[in-house]
């Protein structure tokens, strides 16, 4: 059975990095615009564009056992808790973990 998980408040690059896990299905995408990030001067031209924090729902695809506790590390650390206290993300363990995973 595939595992799913709820992935709230990521970023544009966040989002980026887990639709390029071939071991990931999106199976919803709910984009929420940051407020006041959209900025337009007196004329009504645009100075700064919307910006979007996402809520996804995620599936793991089956794949080994060793394979999808490392996809399950790395949607770990892109929860709200797992943001601060799960794997740092300046590590070499991170950047390898990504690597074995063909995230970009």
């Amino acid at each position: 059975m595939n595992k799913t998980y709820k992935l709230d408040d990521l970023t544009d690059k966040e989002v980026g990095e887990l639709q390029s896990c071939k071991e990931i299905k999106f199976v919803s995408t709910v984009p929420n615009p940051i407020h006041n990030s959209h900025v337009t001067d007196d004329y009504g031209n645009e100075v700064k564009p919307t910006r979007y924090k996402y809520n996804v729902v995620v599936e793991i695809l089956s794949s080994t056992e060793e394979r999808e506790h490392k996809v399950e590390t790395y949607i770990s650390s892109l929860t709200l808790p797992g943001k601060d206290h799960r794997i740092d993300k300046f590590s070499n363990e991170y950047k390898n973990l990504k690597e074995e995973l063909g995230i970009i």
